[in-house]
């Protein structure tokens, strides 16, 4: 019981520390949109992310200053609303990925999570070589 305590305390912490919204397209722009899973998760990229994330802005400048937003589909949902949250928290899920490492940057390519700024490099040099 202590430990699930614990594990709530700490999901919360994450939450409140990031700065979470709904479904974007580009992370400059806003929508009032609800994030449903089909909107931000239909088998292609998709880029889970917080404004006040380090990590998460140094992702997306990489993914801008090479190019590769041009060259892949991919979709941003930046997680600081409940709805972007409970989006991001329900689709990391599937990856089996312990609670205690769930948080930003992640990227899910519909199949599987990539965490952290070096997983999601790996990956999206991947997905570029695959198109």
């Amino acid at each position: 019981m202590r430990k699930l305590l614990i594990t709530f305390i700490g999901i919360m912490l994450l939450s409140a520390g990031c700065n979470l919204v709904p479904v974007n397209k580009m992370p400059s722009q806003k929508t009032n949109s609800t994030p449903t899973a089909s909107s931000t998760w239909d088998g292609g990229l998709v880029l889970y992310h917080s404004d006040d994330c380090s990590h998460c802005r140094e992702i997306i400048n990489h993914i801008k200053s090479t190019g590769i937003d041009k060259k892949l589909d991919l979709s941003y949902v930046e997680v600081s609303s409940e709805e972007g949250y409970r989006n991001f928290y329900e689709k990391v899920q599937a990856c089996d990925i312990p609670i205690y490492q769930i948080g930003v940057p992640m990227m899910r390519d519909g199949s599987q999570c990539y965490k952290g700024v070096d997983q999601i490099k790996e990956e999206l040099g991947y997905q570029i070589m695959q198109e």
